[in-house]
């Protein structure tokens, strides 16, 4: 769980509380100030569950890129060599103009 997620909660449960006094007061603008701070948070809050579902992936991708080395190393090798010879001929092409 990351920052995002933890400051959108509560910002959401602020902004529930500042709406529900807003409508309890028939304060208008109280009522709208909480409705789009919870909005806000919730926003916040779906923010970090992807940044945190990225990470997660990226991790496994990962060690799924280690394990394959481990278990084929002369092949990663010769991809990992193909791969930069690729890039570097695409890189003096764009260069070159």
């Amino acid at each position: 769980m990351n920052e995002h997620r933890i400051s959108g909660a509560i910002k959401e449960a602020a902004g529930t509380i500042e709406q529900g006094i807003g409508t309890v007061t028939g304060d208008e603008g109280t009522r709208l100030r909480g409705q789009s701070r919870r909005i806000e948070g919730r926003v916040e809050g779906l923010v970090g569950k992807t940044i945190d579902r990225a990470i997660d992936r990226a991790v496994v991708l990962i060690e799924r890129g280690e394990q394959l080395v481990r278990n084929h190393p002369r092949t990663s090798a010769i991809v990992a060599g193909v791969v930069a010879l690729s890039l570097g001929r695409r890189l003096s092409a764009a260069a070159r103009g």
